[in-house]
């Protein structure tokens, strides 16, 4: 079964909201602050100020190793191991070995329910555990200081060679290490077995993995099934970040994909607005994120039939969507829809917002006339026959007002909306119009094509030209290669035959990810993995490419 490098990737199973990580200064920086590295119980929940619970201390560690289905920390004279049992209950069991649990924070509480029955009330983590010792012997220490129990250490030692333990919030699990660690292993196996199995590798059995784990059940503010963007610290569902989800779940999952897509929706304003992003506790509205979601549905509609319900849903949901954008974020009134913030695009700081905003950019329009001609194709799959040719209308209307907007002496770039002053910069957002490329003059085609050809590094794509000034190498929207835009060039390439250049950018990202797992974004001149270490769009976008190269 597959092997899980706790340092990247966090322990947890489908449905939980609970997950253990091997916490390092290099990796989580300030949030180890005042901490010591080592293996943490964190919980995700939105509320939670301090996502770290407990920290369990394994006398003179000397390995830890990670399963789909345990953890086995290997100390001075034996082990210990660690595995769900049930959604929010870990089950730890010793071979010879003690194990010491401390506590984060001093405003926590700690009580003796029983000889082998303790509570720590963790309100900052917002959480309650119980810590039930099963076998072996507990030695405590805390001060009650009048208010809290300060630092606590819950002490267990092997008794007759073994000690086991269950930590739950509400209940414990089922009562069984070795079943548990089983029932957690076939889980994942019937999970991925729906992936196929053809040309397989670790790299994709890693990246399924990364999907499974980083599921929540229905929660609060969740309204069904999801895959946050990471059980690291992006704890949360962002409104573009979905759909590649989505689009990776659809061949094998496609319920699963469905309520992917689905998700941000639920929160869908009557004016189509939707949120920037939904956790179990928040909608946050601030911003938005593109709106890519009619061009990621017409891709998963290669792999899944809607029924008509899903037809008349996902039409509701676009067609708001896109009048919110042409109508509420049009302030000039010239028919050509503007972001307002980087954020708004999904490349928060790119080169592209550097003067004050609000900034016209041509990827925008590109993903609102495919959009459109979604809207158009699931109108007359509805038999809406003269709504579906009122869409592909305003799709070519708005074409042709982007061919006279953004289209200057045979280049392609944003401007600023109102004054339509031309944006000098070396990003490569304007570029994201290569998902309409098909529709444009052969000089322009030549020049997106030429012009990414500069973006393109031994990793995979930078994100800013790396000749630019604003270059950086952990630069977020400034130079770092992230899984989208690899995979938008990818298809825009398809689209115009030019299939070596497809295949090539998709293979430089897929060696990346094989060899530097699914980062959050990569340095484009090094290829080492940046920010978080385990983000879900990066393993999606690397399942959809990995296959696309299979097929190929």
């Amino acid at each position: 079964m597959l092997d899980i490098n706790l340092k990247r990737v966090p322990f947890s199973i489908r449905g939980s909201y609970w997950a253990i990580s091997y916490m390092t200064r290099d990796i989580w920086k300030d949030r180890l602050k005042g901490k010591r590295e080592g293996l943490y119980l964190r919980n995700l929940h939105a509320c939670s100020m301090n996502q770290e619970m407990i920290h369990f201390d394994v006398p003179g560690t000397r390995e830890v190793k990670g399963r789909v289905g345990k953890i086995d920390i290997l100390g001075e004279k034996g082990k210990v191991s660690f595995t769900f049992d049930g959604w929010e209950c870990i089950r730890v069991r010793s071979e010879r070995e003690s194990l010491k649990i401390h506590n984060i924070s001093e405003s926590d509480v700690f009580l003796r329910i029983s000889k082998d029955l303790f509570l720590l009330n963790l309100p900052r983590s917002c959480s309650q555990i119980h810590i039930k010792v099963l076998k072996g012997k507990v030695e405590t220490e805390h001060e009650w200081n009048g208010v809290s129990s300060g630092k606590v250490s819950i002490h267990i030692k092997p008794e007759n060679g073994i000690f086991e333990l269950e930590i739950f919030e509400e209940s414990p699990g089922p009562g069984d290490f070795e079943k548990a660690v089983r029932r957690n292993e076939e889980n994942f196996k019937n999970f991925l077995k729906r992936f196929g199995l053809q040309k397989e590798k670790k790299a994709k059995t890693s990246a399924v993995h990364i999907l499974w784990s980083s599921t929540v059940r229905p929660f609060g503010n969740i309204k069904r099934e999801a895959v946050l963007m990471s059980k690291n610290w992006m704890n949360a569902v962002w409104s573009w970040d979905h759909t590649f989800n989505a689009l990776a779940l659809s061949k094998a999952h496609p319920e699963l994909a469905w309520n992917q897509l689905k998700i941000i929706f639920d929160h869908q304003k009557e004016n189509g607005k939707i949120p920037d992003f939904v956790n179990d506790a928040i909608s946050y509205w601030n911003f938005v994120k593109p709106p890519i979601h009619g061009w990621i549905l017409s891709k998963m509609m290669e792999n899944i039939d809607l029924d008509t319900e899903q037809l008349k849903e996902a039409y509701e949901w676009l067609s708001g969507w896109t009048e919110w954008w042409l109508s509420e974020m049009d302030y000039d009134g010239d028919g050509v829809p503007q972001y307002n913030h980087g954020n708004d695009s999904g490349w928060d700081n790119s080169t592209v917002f550097l003067k004050e905003p609000s900034v016209e950019s041509p990827d925008l329009s590109s993903y609102l006339i495919l959009q459109m001609e979604t809207l158009a194709n699931l109108a007359e799959k509805l038999g809406m026959k003269e709504i579906s040719e009122k869409w592909n209308e305003r799709s070519k209307e708005l074409l042709s007002k982007m061919k006279d907007h953004f289209i200057k002496r045979g280049r392609i770039t944003a401007v600023k909306s109102g004054s339509h002053e031309v944006i000098d910069s070396k990003s490569l957002l304007p570029l994201m119009s290569i998902l309409v490329i098909d529709k444009f003059s052969e000089e322009v085609r030549k020049y997106i094509v030429n012009e990414i050809e500069d973006f393109v590094t031994p990793f995979g794509l930078a994100t800013e030209k790396p000749t630019s000034e604003y270059y950086e190498d952990d630069g977020y929207w400034r130079g770092p290669t992230w899984a989208p835009p690899v995979f938008m060039v990818y298809e825009g390439f398809k689209k115009v035959g030019q299939l070596n250049k497809a295949q090539d950018i998709a293979n430089r990202f897929l060696r990346t990810v094989e060899r530097e797992g699914f980062a959050e974004n990569f340095d484009s001149l090094k290829g080492k993995g940046l920010r978080d270490r385990t983000l879900t769009w990066t393993a999606s976008v690397y399942i959809v490419l990995s296959e696309e190269q299979w097929k190929s």
